[in-house]
Order: C-alpha cells, then structure tokens, then sequence
C-alpha cells in the first residue's frame, strides 16, 4: 500500500514539475521575440511653434564713472571735502594742498602785470608825441605778457594743489584726515557715479553675429527676485581669443539706487526669434555615436531616426532637420525601445516649450 501511494506521489511530482518547466519555456520564447510584447510607452506629436531663444551670460556691475582721487602736487593737506558717502557735483572742491608760496608769487605776478599795463598805456600816449620810442613801447608790451604768463602759470599751480569732483557722484572712503601730507601717488579717496550703470558681459561668438545694437536684455542679481533691464549699447569688435568669447556692455538706470557696483548679475540675452519651428522636451533626444536621435512610433512600431538641433532652453531643443510636424516622437519608456517594437502608445498633451 505504501509502495502504491509513493509511485503516485512521484507520479504527481513529475507532472507539476513539467507543467512548470513548459510554461516557463514558452514565456522566454515569446519574451525573446522582438515585438512580441507590446512595450508601453508616451509619446507627443511633434508640432510648429513659435521660438524665442535666449541664452544666459554672466555679467558684473559697474559704476557709470568711477574714478581714484589723486593729487597733482605734493604737500600739506589745509582743507578736505571728503565725507563718506556725501553726494557732490560736478567741480566741487574736495581738497586743497598748502600752497601759500603759490599764492604770493601769484599775486606778485598780477600786480606786474597791473604795472606794465599802466606803463603800456602811458607810452601809448606818448609815442604820439614822439616822448618815447616805439623800441621802448615794445619791450614793455613784451614785459606785460611775460607777467601775464606767470599769472597763468601760478594759477596752473595753484590748481594742481585742489582736488575737484570730475562729475556729479558719490564719494567712497576716504584714506586721509586732514594735515596728512599727500604726494602724487597718494589715493586720497575714490568717487562714483551710481545714478547710472554698466553692465559687462560676454556671449560666445557663434551667438554674436546675430546680435545687433541697440538691443534689451534683462538680468537678476543675488537676493533680488525682481528682473532688471538693460540696454546694449556696444559690442567689443573682435573676439577673445582664450575663450572665444564677445564682451558686451549695457546701459542699466538706477535712479533709485536699488543696484551697486560690483555685483554679479545674472544676464539673459535674447537671440532671433524664430517662427514654425519644432520643439522637442529634452528628454527626447538620445545621444548617439555620431549625433543625436529620437524615437519615433510609426504604425504602432519603434523608428529610432537621427535629427539635427539647434537652440536649447532648459526644458526644450530645437529640431532642425529629421521629423516634420505630425510625427508622433515618444517620450518615455526610451530605454527599452529597439527598431521595429510594438509600441503601447499614450499619447499625452504636448506642454509649451517656447521660451
């Protein structure tokens, strides 16, 4: 009885174990057909739209002027106009040397001046009546604009030994006090001209052809959510050479003072608006051995199809060549595609990739 019972256990034992062996045999062979599975993928269809591509540049702040104060002259400094942060204009006296001997030879000079011109007067008058010589006449014309030379030479000096705004400004910290002695290497302060800014930057110089100026761009600083403009106003006419690279400088207004020199700032610069042209998410493009290409489902089967690019925005690029509109270019499930899969397609709607 026992024997009996062990032979038809071991008899079920070897139709399970069949059973198993020949459904697992027939998965493989379906799974190791291409197509046999269809492969469940989403996908968009490739449509015309409008583009407006930019690229990001970084760029720095700078004062519309900006100037070191330097004296002319070396001495004793007897007055100073200095005051940090002080707004001025344009010609205001900032600081003044000891020029005490300057002075007194300039007023020395003007009173001979005063005396060869009463002396030219009164031998105008008698050269008439023949009581001088016009040889004397002339010498003392001669000795007048002598004296009138020193008077503008003294003033010349004199004005070496003052420091005057260039322009309307602000004033950045000052490095002397008062009584200091200055030579002409000595940066007594520094002032700026803030009401107005320049922003500098570069762009790679396949992008620089199609920039034109005047033009806009916009750009954020750090710890700022707010855009600011600028306009482009010149172009460095050649390129860098180490990094190949055009510098550009804009105008930016800043009346209310809301920007400072020297900050970094983040630039978008617009390039030429393109119409009918197909944009693709990112996500599409897959890098090959000689190019970039995207899957395509054409009659429910996998196509992979080489395109050519162009622009790029962070979550779209440009299709130059390789599909038109209307194709259906697969998004997802990329990895397991290969040419001619069966495809499960969800066809999901396209988002906005202009920029």
């Amino acid at each position: 009885m026992r024997s009996i019972i062990f032979v038809i256990a071991f008899i079920i034992v070897l139709v399970v174990l069949r059973l198993t062996l020949f459904s697992e045999t027939e998965a493989g062979k379906a799974g190791g057909k291409p197509g046999a599975v269809a492969v469940p993928v989403k996908a968009i269809v490739a449509q015309e739209s409008t583009f407006s591509p930019s690229i990001r540049a970084a760029g720095n702040l700078l004062a519309a002027e900006e100037v070191n104060l330097m004296p002319e002259a070396s001495g004793k400094v007897i007055y100073l106009n200095l005051s940090e942060g002080k707004r001025v204009t344009k010609g205001e006296l900032l600081l003044k040397l000891n020029a005490s001997d300057l002075e007194a030879q300039l007023h020395k000079a003007e009173s001979s001046v005063q005396l060869y011109e009463s002396n030219l007067s009164r031998q105008d008058a008698l050269l008439g009546l023949q009581g001088v010589s016009k040889q004397e006449r002339d010498a003392t014309e001669q000795q007048l604009l002598a004296a009138k030379a020193d008077v503008e030479y003294y003033r010349a000096m004199i004005a070496k030994c003052e420091i005057r705004a260039p322009f309307t400004g602000i004033l950045g910290l000052r490095n002397i006090s008062e009584g200091a002695f200055v030579n002409t290497s000595t940066v007594v302060g520094s002032i700026f001209k803030t009401d107005e800014l320049k922003l500098d930057f570069s762009v790679p110089e396949r992008y620089a052809g199609s920039l034109k100026t005047p033009f806009q761009v916009t750009f954020t600083v750090q710890g700022d959510s707010r855009a600011f403009n600028a306009k482009v106003f010149a172009l460095e006419p050649s390129a860098d050479v180490e990094n190949r690279a055009v510098k550009m400088r804009a105008k930016v207004e800043n009346t209310g003072g809301d920007l400072i020199p020297g900050r970094f700032a983040d630039v978008e610069v617009p390039l030429t608006r393109d119409e009918n042209v197909i944009m693709l998410p990112t996500e599409c493009i897959v890098p090959v051995l000689k190019g970039q290409q995207v899957w395509l489902s054409r009659k429910s089967k996998a196509e992979a199809v080489k395109v050519e690019t162009g622009y790029r925005s962070d979550i779209a690029i440009e299709i130059r060549s390789g599909i038109e509109a209307g194709d259906t270019v697969i998004t997802s499930g990329i990895m397991s595609l290969r040419p001619g899969s069966d495809l499960k397609i969800k066809i999901e709607n396209q988002k906005a990739v202009q920029q």
